[in-house]
């Protein structure tokens, strides 16, 4: 009984978490506005409800065991999706690779796409759009020598120690400009180099 109670509790905890009575309402007024009209509604209902009642009646194993499954996959799903990605390991040096790629990503998508640039415009306009320009550029290139330089520096050290290290990644650090093509080449074989290490 007390097993009754606690799971009895659960649920409704649940249910007034996370459902209101007006979605209750909602849910049967959709049910109810199945059939076409009015007078129809009436009918349909009273003459198919019990039949409806004798189906899951006499299948109730049935229904029972779908709605269970139904439910399990629900919960799986909704744990799944809130559970997130699983962190990486960073005690390892491909966990510390994939973490400083994911990073870089991050902050690549926090400087959004670069602006457009259009021709035949005023020149305050030509001013406003370079002015744009040039503040993600610098924003690009210093944020990552201020965040990223001396990570990516280490990376590097640590993968040719192993003769794991991808020659375009060196080329994409050594550019003076850190602009979206250096970047982007860093985090490309970053995962390249990732791929081909263990995790221990």
């Amino acid at each position: 009984m007390d097993r009754i109670r606690q799971i009895w509790g659960t649920v409704k905890t649940w249910w007034e978490a996370n459902v209101g009575k007006v979605s209750v309402f909602g849910v049967l007024l959709l049910l109810y506005t199945i059939p076409p009209d009015w007078s129809a509604r009436n009918q349909y209902w009273r003459t198919h409800l019990p039949a409806v009642i004798a189906f899951l009646s006499n299948h109730s194993r049935t229904v029972l065991v779908a709605v269970g499954l139904a439910l399990i996959a629900w919960d799986h799903h909704r744990i799944v999706k809130k559970r997130g990605p699983k962190p990486h390991d960073r005690k390892t040096l491909k966990g510390r690779v994939l973490q400083l790629r994911d990073d870089l990503q991050k902050f690549m998508d926090g400087l959004g796409a670069e602006p457009s640039v259009k021709y035949r415009v005023g020149d305050d306009e030509w001013k406003r759009q370079s002015l744009l320009i040039t503040e993600r550029s610098d924003k690009m290139h210093h944020g990552f020598e201020l965040r990223f330089t001396d990570r990516t520096r280490t990376i590097i050290h640590e993968l040719g120690e192993q003769g794991r290290l991808p020659g375009f990644l060196c080329q994409a650090f050594d550019e003076p400009a850190k602009d979206d093509k250096a970047i982007k080449q860093m985090i490309e074989y970053l995962d390249v180099a990732a791929k081909e290490l263990i995790s221990d």
